[in-house]
């Protein structure tokens, strides 16, 4: 076996300047979806397989390590109590613990790398003490070959520590990356004064919707098994080729393509005419938000009225516009509109919460449908339903009753349905993901009415 040493040390930082605010709106939002859920299920964890030239010795990569967390205040961000409530607090200076593991064989890399990564991201950040950022580094031979980065997700979203990664390699290489345009400090001063009419506007829309969509998609009215939670994954290469060819003809996303589908099968499955789901809105097209290394990510409310004989792909429009409309208001402060929707359950006498909700994790260039004519044919696409996988595993219980993601792109189309057992069964869970890869498929070569839709008689 080969030799494997451990040690810690440490990234010393120093940024322009150090500073205190509220919350901002997406930071407020994940404090507190993160209190509602198992402990580190948000974290955000990282592994990057660094440049070998120059050579990234431990030293430099720690250094740039520094470099980055004085940069990007979001980095060296603690959550505070303030007069009972949790506001930001950015320290000026400060040293963030680097895990480092050494190893004198190549081989052993991939193994060690998996360990750090779980072990890491695990255990929820504990505030105010804890960094916002945990870092453990796997080098041969005093080099680094793979870096793992977790993030806490009341720090940043997926798109801003894809920031940092890209920001780290540069540095890496010897350059300097651009400097940030803006920081949380400067979005809290914002939304808390000229962002109050664009909250406004959100909370309208939602309370509106909320007076008209059924109170919830699946209710947990069934048995309690244990675990209380179940997740099935579908990995498919046929879902995803079909996924692209109705993309490229619709001339959508691939994530449109997907929801649109979700949004189908819940109706059916459930009786509901009209279908509310909650997505993840990134918010990175509000001006000089796009490198942001911050929480900007927000819960958008989609609703979609099924009614009407519908096709599929008269679906797939219908679903592309009430997620622009959904879109358009998802930035807003969390207690306003949490405070909002309290009056609307008060008024209506119950409980309204779509406790369903869809988030493809992919990056938006991996959401293209990609040249049609190299797309693959029915054929193929057909044919490769026999190599689909379904795994099934438990899962800690979740503030969702139906949770569908899909999977950042790594090799074939991942979509994983995490569900509360008292809404839908492990088996269910598993008919469901089934029902969405036949739906799409068919629904690339032919046209496939919501009528004619399994249902499935769960509510």
């Amino acid at each position: 076996m080969p030799e494997t040493r451990h040690y810690r040390v440490h990234a010393g930082f120093a940024g322009e300047r150090a500073g205190a605010a509220a919350l901002t709106w997406g930071q407020r939002g994940m404090w507190n979806a993160i209190s509602r859920n198992p402990p580190g299920h948000f974290n955000i964890p990282m592994v990057l397989a660094l440049p070998r030239r120059p050579s990234p010795t431990v030293e430099r990569v720690v250094v740039s390590i520094g470099e980055l967390v004085g940069r990007h205040e979001a980095l060296r961000t603690q959550i505070v109590a303030v007069a009972g409530e949790p506001a930001q607090q950015v320290a000026r200076a400060g040293r963030l613990p680097v895990e480092v593991t050494e190893t004198g064989s190549a081989e052993a890399v991939t193994g060690i790398v998996a360990e750090v990564r779980d072990r890491l991201s695990a255990a929820a950040f504990q505030y105010p003490t804890d960094w916002p950022l945990r870092v453990g580094l796997v080098a041969v031979d005093g080099e680094v070959r793979q870096a793992v980065l977790v993030f806490c997700h009341t720090a940043t979203d997926w798109q801003g520590a894809e920031v940092v990664a890209t920001q780290l390699r540069v540095l890496l290489r010897g350059a300097t990356p651009a400097a940030p345009v803006l920081q949380p400090l400067d979005m809290a001063h914002w939304q808390a004064t000229s962002g109050k009419d664009r909250t406004r506007r959100a909370v309208d829309y939602w309370t509106d919707s909320f007076r008209s969509i059924p109170p919830t998609m699946f209710t947990a009215d069934g048995p309690a098994h244990e675990p209380s939670h179940h997740q099935v994954m579908l990995t498919s290469r046929a879902l995803d080729g079909a996924t692209r060819v109705i993309a490229a003809r619709q001339r959508v996303s691939t994530t449109t393509v997907l929801l649109a589908a979700t949004v189908a099968l819940v109706g059916s499955w459930t009786g509901n005419s009209i279908c509310a789901l909650h997505t993840l809105v990134n918010n990175r097209f509000q001006a000089g938000h796009s490198d942001v290394v911050g929480m900007l990510a927000q819960l958008a409310l989609l609703t979609v009225d099924m009614t009407g004989g519908l096709t599929f792909e008269e679906l797939v429009t219908r679903t592309w516009q009430a997620a622009l409309r959904g879109h358009r208001h998802a930035y807003y402060d969390q207690a306003a509109l949490d405070a909002a929707l309290a009056g609307v359950r008060r008024e209506l006498a119950t409980e309204v919460n779509p406790y369903c909700c869809f988030n493809d994790m992919r990056s938006t260039q991996d959401t293209v449908a990609g040249d049609p004519a190299l797309l693959p044919g029915e054929e193929a696409i057909r044919g490769a339903l026999s190599e689909s996988v379904l795994t099934l595993a438990p899962h800690a219980p979740l503030n969702c009753r139906f949770c569908l993601r899909v999977e950042p792109a790594t090799g074939p189309l991942s979509v994983v349905l995490t569900a509360d057992s008292r809404s839908l069964s492990s088996v269910q869970i598993g008919q469901f993901l089934r029902d969405l890869e036949r739906l799409v498929v068919d629904a690339a070569f032919g046209e496939v009415r919501l009528a004619a839709l399994p249902g499935r008689g769960r509510r």
